[in-house]
């Protein structure tokens, strides 16, 4: 009888310790999401994408659209954070927005040189993107290296 108690008791706690996580469906919200873009309501978006979960698939390319949002809304913190995050996940998206976001949000920090390191850690990656090179040239330009930024 103290087993059948002990294993009830068991059963009842296993059960009880997972979390509920809700289920929340990627194409009810989207339209939510494009919506408060157009609008550039971007915290809005932002509320919404956050309640995606980490191991949803749709998880990673919306963390990149998440970065660029902070970016609208001059959280460049927040926004070097989340790049960071897509950058150091293993995953199989694309990583050249994450970088051209962190490289923005540290920009916008006036920390160029971290900001032209990480356009070159890019570059080797994605050598044909042309917004990394671009954007490398805005940094240099800014820095009054106009050579340089006219070789980028």
């Amino acid at each position: 009888m103290k087993r059948l108690v002990v294993i009830i008791l068991f059963v009842i706690n296993v059960a009880n310790a997972q979390d509920k996580i809700p289920f929340i469906d990627y194409d009810e919200i989207q339209p939510q999401i494009e919506k408060s873009t157009k609008e550039k309501d971007y915290a809005k978006a932002l509320s919404l994408i956050n309640k995606i979960n980490k191991n949803d698939s749709m998880y990673f390319p919306l963390l990149s659209s998440k970065s660029s949002y902070l970016l609208q809304l001059k959280k460049f913190d927040a926004a070097l954070q989340v790049s960071e995050e897509g950058i150091q996940a293993n995953h199989s998206h694309s990583k050249v927005a994450f970088y051209n976001n962190k490289a923005l949000a540290l920009t916008n920090l006036k920390k160029y040189d971290q900001a032209l390191q990480t356009y070159n850690e890019a570059i080797k990656i994605y050598s044909k993107n042309y917004l990394l090179w671009f954007n490398k040239g805005e940094v240099l330009e800014t820095q009054d290296k106009i050579n340089q930024a006219l070789e980028a």
